[in-house]
């Protein structure tokens, strides 16, 4: 009993070491494909908006301005600002070509502590509601690396449906046609007044 017991002893620690083992190489595989810690540290850029919500009617035009804070310890990267508009109520994006004469800026770099002020119009052309933000693209250190876009809060844009009198200035023609038309009318009845006088006209 002795000796069989003797040859159990290094057996089991065997098996509990190939275990262990054989444990360890799933997660490491695991770990390899996670990404770095670098790679998920929060970016130094910063970025806000002075507006936050914003009801309008169709036609309408909004401005506001975002502001772009490094706040690292060293210089960012040059950056492209973009701007995004999605419609709340399909859940579809908005080409913001038709919403906006700027639909992206660019910043060359900011220094440690420096911000950048860039104004956006947004030309309410569809009703309905709508979310608007702001997206700062970093540019890559290299080709074979990434960057981390930071996003900016949301503005919500409430556009009524307006349906204006005066569609490109067509109602100062439309009223000036009818009293010109009148004035000449009067004014051809003056001179033939003038022309054969007050008896000609009674004779009609």
């Amino acid at each position: 009993m002795t000796g069989s017991r003797r040859h159990r002893v290094p057996s089991a620690l065997v098996g509990a070491a190939l275990v262990v083992f054989l444990a360890a190489i799933p997660t490491g595989a695991q770990s390899a494909n996670q990404p770095s810690v670098s790679s998920r540290r929060d970016s130094p850029l910063r970025i806000t908006v002075d507006m936050a919500h914003q009801v309008v009617k169709t036609g309408d035009s909004i401005e506001f301005e975002t502001l772009v804070t490094n706040g690292g310890a060293k210089g960012s990267p040059s950056m492209v600002l973009a701007m995004n508009i999605v419609n709340l109520g399909s859940g579809d994006p908005v080409d913001p070509e038709d919403w906006s004469p700027e639909r992206t800026q660019s910043i060359d770099l900011l220094a440690p502590g420096e911000s950048s002020t860039n104004p956006w119009v947004v030309d309410a052309i569809l009703d309905g509601d709508y979310m608007v933000y702001i997206t700062v693209i970093p540019a890559p250190e290299s080709a074979g690396t990434t960057s981390q876009p930071v996003t900016s809060s949301g503005i919500h844009l409430s556009v009524a449906k307006f349906i204006r009198l005066n569609p490109n200035g067509v109602l100062p023609i439309a009223i000036a046609m009818p009293v010109g038309l009148m004035l000449c009318m009067f004014g051809l009845r003056w001179i033939r007044r003038r022309r054969y006088g007050e008896s000609d006209l009674a004779e009609e």
